[in-house]
């Protein structure tokens, strides 16, 4: 089961696939890395979710 950010209400992505879903929120994370002044090496970062959405998409489905 994914957990969603606390700004993301459930009826506003009931309608997109996880992957996308994901992909946005990783986003948003890195970005509030950014902001926060957080280390991170994104280029490792960028890595990981484009894994992460390989696998989800592929039990996506077409």
């Amino acid at each position: 089961m994914m957990k969603l950010p606390f700004s993301t209400k459930a009826k506003e992505v009931a309608n997109e696939p996880p992957s996308v879903v994901f992909s946005k929120y990783c986003a948003e994370e890195l970005e509030r890395r950014r902001d926060a002044g957080k280390a991170v090496n994104e280029r490792q970062f960028q890595a990981a979710v484009a894994l992460a959405l390989e696998r989800l998409r592929r039990e996506e489905g077409p």
